[in-house]
């Protein structure tokens, strides 16, 4: 009795000091005691960063932009396992703290509510299959987050290994209901939902993961939830996620396709989105090549449909440049220019050093990146504060970042990033408005365990 007093203890003052983020790495997990057949573990994060930013809009005619921004987040999750074979996982968070502010509980007192679960799911085996229901994080195959899906949600999956090479998961995705009990009766269909299907294939050399996905809306869907595709929507997905190991040599490839059909012709998309790379492995340093292409509108598409793939809830593709997708690694917000959402309409290549190592302990990585637009000038959306970029705009960005071990579980980052737009002014009125280049500088701490 006394040792699950302990723990529970332990517990309470974890959930006091508990703070959260986005999708990053946890670490390993750390035993905190057990209480009477019940085994206790804890795992997280905490990241605080401080960092200058400037014409992040593009436009420095507006002198509204806050400039320097301090903040925090952390994610703590505890496991309590019956046995091998059944456990339950409780993810907290403590999402972006700026410090300061008193609506997110970071000024004077900290009292602000901010506390919330991430993830909240019954972990268990069954005969050969692993399966999770609850409150979960879902993806798709991608190598920088899916842009079709990633991100936590209500979910049954399931998993197994048929052989040495073959495993197969699939899951049912509920991601809105307006009904808010069983016995609430509707005036239409207000639920959406998905289902997937991924089939990962491993051998010597080579890695292979095929997927299908599926997603069905009803005409009474929240709009802000759905984003407006309501209609009695269909949606379909199918890709891959490939890598192919010739050492030094690293091969990478994803490829997606979907379609969302509706009863109106100009309320469909369909589109695909295409990654490659290549990556050479030297002692100090990893060079590595890349090129993408994600399909965009044309000329028709207010009357025939469109040609960008849609989406669920896609993922910020911070993995080849943090300032232009995606801020830093730790605000998802801060200094992010967020071009597009994701790598939608837009094409480009570059080049990166991965894990620059002169220095023990000390590691960096720079990038340098061109996109063109890939959405026909004719259907431009006017105005170029919406992030649509034609075929005639384009963009380059430059990301410099480092990262010192102070120990196992503690770094130090410092990041640097550089945008330099182009609107045509042939497309947009007041382009010239918006091509004023953007930078950031942001320092910080990371520690996970």
């Amino acid at each position: 009795m006394k040792r699950l007093l302990i723990a529970c203890l332990a517990g309470l003052a974890a959930l006091a000091l508990a703070v959260p983020a986005s999708a990053i790495h946890l670490g390993t997990s750390t035993d905190i005691g057990s209480g009477e057949g019940i085994d206790f573990q804890a795992r997280g994060s905490f990241k605080a960063l401080g960092g200058w930013s400037d014409n992040t809009d593009f436009n420095d005619k507006v002198n509204d932009e806050d400039e320097f921004v301090a903040g925090q987040r952390a994610r703590l999750y505890f496991e309590m396992a019956a046995n091998k074979n059944v456990k339950y996982v409780l993810g907290l968070e403590m999402g972006e703290t700026v410090w300061g502010n008193e609506d997110e509980g970071g000024d004077l007192w900290t009292d602000g509510n901010t506390v919330e679960v991430k993830h909240s799911y019954l972990d268990f085996n069954l005969a050969n299959y692993n399966v999770k229901a609850g409150l979960q994080g879902v993806s798709l195959p991608g190598h920088f987050g899916s842009n079709i899906l990633n991100a936590d949600a209500a979910a049954l999956t399931a998993s197994t290994q048929v052989n040495d090479m073959l495993s197969l998961t699939a899951g049912w995705v509920r991601a809105d209901d307006n009904s808010t009990s069983s016995n609430q009766h509707s005036e239409g269909s207000d639920e959406w939902d998905a289902a997937f299907l991924a089939a990962p294939i491993t051998m010597d050399t080579v890695s292979f993961t095929p997927f299908f996905a599926y997603s069905w809306l009803g005409k009474d869907v929240s709009a802000d939830v759905a984003d407006g595709l309501k209609d009695n929507a269909s949606l379909f997905w199918a890709g891959f996620s490939t890598d192919i190991n010739l050492d030094p040599i690293t091969v990478m490839a994803d490829f997606n396709y979907g379609a969302l059909n509706a009863e109106e012709e100009e309320n469909e998309t369909k589109g695909w989105y295409g990654y490659l790379e290549a990556d050479y492995a030297l002692d100090m340093v990893t060079p590595a090549i890349f090129g993408f292409y994600g399909s965009g509108d044309d000329e028709d598409a207010d009357t025939d449909g469109g040609g960008i793939m849609p989406k669920i809830a896609p993922d910020h593709w911070a993995a080849n440049s943090h300032f232009l997708f995606d801020g830093d690694t730790l605000f998802t917000g801060f200094a992010d220019a967020d071009l597009l959402d994701k790598v939608d309409g837009l094409a480009g290549f570059g080049f990166k050093l991965k894990n620059i190592q002169f220095m023990d302990k000390l590691t960096h990585d720079f990038l340098v990146m061109y996109a063109v637009g890939t959405n026909d000038k004719e259907n431009a959306k006017a105005d170029p504060t919406i992030r649509y970029l034609t075929d005639e705009d384009s963009v380059m960005t430059v990301d410099f970042n480092t990262q010192y071990a102070i120990y196992e579980n503690l770094s130090a980052l410092v990041e640097l990033g550089y945008i330099n737009p182009d609107f045509d002014s042939d497309v947009y009125d007041n382009a010239d408005d918006y091509d004023e280049n953007a930078w950031k500088a942001a320092v910080g701490f990371s520690y996970s365990y």
